[in-house]
């Protein structure tokens, strides 16, 4: 029985239910009071734009972690089933998704093998993109730009802008 609601976590629960009464682009000091009563670890000047889904198993607020000077667009996903560093300043864009889990390749009866988990850094000075994608095992290193639309698979060195190919047209028949 308990393990169907051992991943409730209601302070949480109770505190996102009152942010999702409150309008996107304002109370943004109020949603950080709220997620830091929540028992989430967040450093100064934190600015929530809009409500952000967090999720995993057992003590999410112990593997999420914000540094000084985070803006965060809404909405983002943060998969905390590994743990997620966020350093100072840094700034995400509106649908970002921070992946912790992933699946070893199975076999051909079932491809969806034995669930891993790693967990995500972000560096200082890091400026994410929206609906950038990032995932388990990433570290995005200090002052790195992940341009819009992009999917981070691998780590990033510091200072370095990563793109998607540029898009192209096809001409398609009549």
């Amino acid at each position: 029985m308990w393990g169907e609601v051992e991943n409730l976590h209601p302070r949480y629960r109770l505190c996102d239910w009152v942010i999702s009464c409150l309008p996107h682009l304002c109370f943004n000091r109020t949603r950080t009071l709220l997620y830091r009563l929540a028992g989430f670890s967040m450093g100064r000047n934190i600015c929530f734009m809009g409500r952000v889904h967090i999720s995993g198993g057992g003590r999410i607020q112990s593997r999420f972690r914000l540094g000084d000077d985070v803006l965060m667009n809404s909405p983002i996903l943060f998969d905390v089933n590994a743990p997620i560093t966020i350093g100072n300043n840094v700034s995400i864009g509106h649908d970002v998704k921070f992946i912790t889990t992933s699946h070893e390749i199975g076999t051909e009866e079932k491809r969806s093998g034995t669930v891993t988990s790693a967990p995500i850094v972000v560096e200082e000075g890091v400026w994410i993109g929206a609906g950038a994608i990032i995932l388990a095992g990433v570290t995005l290193g200090r002052g790195s730009i992940i341009a819009a639309g992009t999917v981070i698979n691998a780590s990033v060195p510091p200072n370095t802008l990563i793109a998607p190919k540029p898009t192209r047209q096809i001409p398609l028949p009549p």
